[in-house]
């Protein structure tokens, strides 16, 4: 089960599928809510970790799929831990790439201080468009060598979803918190981070 980061989509994984299927892997890769050929509701509380991360289990249920390995980039790492939190039991192991425990420093410390921010924008971002961009991958190759605060990159992010989406999405990875989820963790896990 391979989950994007902010900003990206299925197509995120196309360097991968030759590899994973090459040692044996079927996999199934997600559009999160907000991204890619997904919705993107209106409320900002469809944007909570947690939403996401029943997503995953809805799509998991509906395929009747039991025998998996979670694989989170960024993002799509913390709905990951998310989902460990929900449901402890039912991935075989994880694989968690260049994410982070807590939100980032700047995000977190909003979070944190100001809590009534983040609602209120939340509550604003949810009048902005939601319209439905045709599905262009959105081209990483510009962006190797880059760190994540990146003008550019979080640019080419935003335009690849929506603003508005993308804003929600970032407004709960302010909230985030995962250190109690990792040390519940009792399946295999991989933690791998690049410079």
């Amino acid at each position: 089960m391979l989950l994007h980061g902010a900003g990206g989509d299925h197509n995120a994984w196309c360097t991968q599928y030759p590899a994973l299927h090459g040692a044996g892997f079927s996999t199934l890769a997600l559009d999160l809510r907000g991204h890619g050929y997904s919705d993107r509701p209106r409320s900002a509380d469809d944007y909570r970790l947690e939403r996401f991360a029943e997503d995953v289990y809805d799509v998991l249920e509906a395929l009747q799929i039991r025998d998996f390995i979670m694989v989170g980039h960024c993002f799509g790492s913390m709905v990951t831990t998310m989902f460990h939190q929900a449901h402890p039991q039912l991935s075989k192991g994880y694989l968690l790439l260049d994410t982070a425990a807590r939100a980032p420093a700047a995000p977190g410390w909003v979070a944190t201080r100001a809590p009534r921010v983040i609602r209120l924008l939340g509550r604003l971002l949810e009048l902005l468009p939601a319209d439905r961009r045709a599905l262009l991958p959105n081209n990483m190759d510009a962006f190797k060598g880059t760190g994540d605060i990146q003008l550019n990159r979080l640019m080419a992010d935003a335009s690849h979803t929506t603003l508005r989406a993308w804003l929600m999405v970032y407004r709960g990875i302010a909230q985030y918190d995962g250190v109690a989820s990792m040390r519940s963790m009792t399946r295999p896990v991989w933690v791998v981070v690049g410079e």
